[in-house]
Order: structure tokens, then sequence, then C-alpha cells
């Protein structure tokens, strides 16, 4: 009997959030959110500030707000039912909005072109186009042009750690023993997809693992000279 297309490409979507979501809590694995946030779910992470309630923190004079805090822990707890605390959200706002400034330092910028390219190679894995996605977010009551502008920042990000953090390619021989080794705990007892179906998500999953210790350190030494407060 022929499998379920769309059931495979749901199994597809669970796997790749399953495989971040567990490195959401921590110092170094928020780093990895980051990528993670950036590769699979460019358009639910709504990165815009809010300026809603109180201020939580300041990154170099710039404000964090409780609603920052509220809108993405909402975006993460929708792709997991994992707890998290404040602290750990106010983290991760705190690293994007350090990284977000240097890539701004460095005058490192991506045109609406290029956003909507990057949309479309994403859009297009899934068999659907940017038209589509537009009547989606119509019908979610989401305003496009805000959503590309979060989605250009994270690509600034992206940018910028690429041109400071060496990131190796992970090799087709090494994703496909990484799947042989750890298929029972990524797929919970499930009937694995074929290697095939998840081989360009483990290899960029396994990827951003490898990275995580020099992206650690390139974090660290901007955190460093940043005047990071606490409120």
């Amino acid at each position: 009997m022929e499998a379920k297309k769309t059931d495979t490409s749901s199994q597809e979507i669970k796997i790749s959030r399953k495989m971040f979501v567990g490195t959401i809590i921590g110092a170094v694995v928020i780093l990895a959110v980051i990528l993670g946030l950036i590769f699979f779910s460019p358009f639910e992470s709504g990165s815009s500030s809010t300026s809603d309630g109180e201020v939580v923190a300041k990154v170099n004079g710039q404000a964090i707000y409780q609603g920052d805090v509220d809108k993405l822990k909402t975006s993460l707890q929708t792709q997991s039912p994992l707890p998290l605390e404040d602290s750990a959200v106010i983290e991760q706002l705190v690293v994007q909005n350090i990284l977000l400034q240097q890539a701004e330092d460095e005058d490192i910028t991506i045109t609406t072109q290029e956003a909507e390219d990057e949309v479309s190679k994403v859009l297009s894995k899934n068999g659907r186009t940017l038209e589509d996605f537009k009547v989606q977010l119509t019908a979610s009551k989401l305003n496009y042009e805000t959503v590309l502008e979060d989605f250009k920042k994270q690509l600034q990000i992206q940018k910028l750690i690429e041109a400071h953090v060496e990131i190796r390619d992970v090799t087709d021989a090494e994703a496909l023993a990484y799947y042989e080794s750890n298929k029972a705990v990524l797929f919970q007892g499930a009937v694995p997809p074929a290697y095939e179906t998840v081989k360009e998500q483990l290899k960029e999953y396994i990827k951003q693992q490898n990275s995580q210790p020099k992206l650690l350190e390139y974090v660290q030494s901007l955190k460093q000279t940043a005047d990071i407060e606490l409120l």
C-alpha cells in the first residue's frame, strides 16, 4: 500500500522541531535555537520588539520588553510541551539582540529581495509558493511585511555567524551513521521515515551541534563587551 505523503511530511516537520526543541534551555543550547529557528521556522519566531509591558532587560541601551518575552515564549511552546522559564527566554533575546547589533555594526544587510528568495526556497521544499504563504498569513491575520522584516533580521544574524564561525559541512556517511545510532530516540518509538527523507535535516542538525562550541565562544566574546542589564 502506498504511504501517505502528507503523513510523512508532517512527521518530518515534527522530527526537525523535536531535535531542536530539546536544546532550548541553557546558555549553550540557546545558540542552537537561534540557528534552528533560522533554518526550520523562519516564519514563526516573531522577533520584532513589541514595546509591551515593563522593560525586563537592556542590551547596549536597547530595551527588551515583557511583551517580547511572552511573544517568543508562546512561539516556542507551540513547538514543545516543555516548560520554559522567562529567564531562559530573556537570555535568548539578549543573545539575539547582541548578534543583531553586531551585524548592524558590521554593515551586514539583507534586502527584501534576498529575504523573499530565501523564503521561497524554504517554501518550495514543502511544495508551496510565496503567494500561498501570503494567503496563509492573511488568513491568520498576520502581516506579511512584518514577518518578512523578522526574517531579514534572522538572516542578518545567520550571515554574521557564517562570517565569524567556521561551520564544517556534514558528509552523507556521518549523517547516515547518526541516523542509524539515534533513530530510536529521534522518532520515539514511531516507525522511522526513510533516511533519504530526513537526510538534509539531519545534516543541518549535526552541523549546528558541531558548531556550538565555536559559536558559544564567539557569542561570549561579544557579551563581554556588551552592556547588559537584567532588570
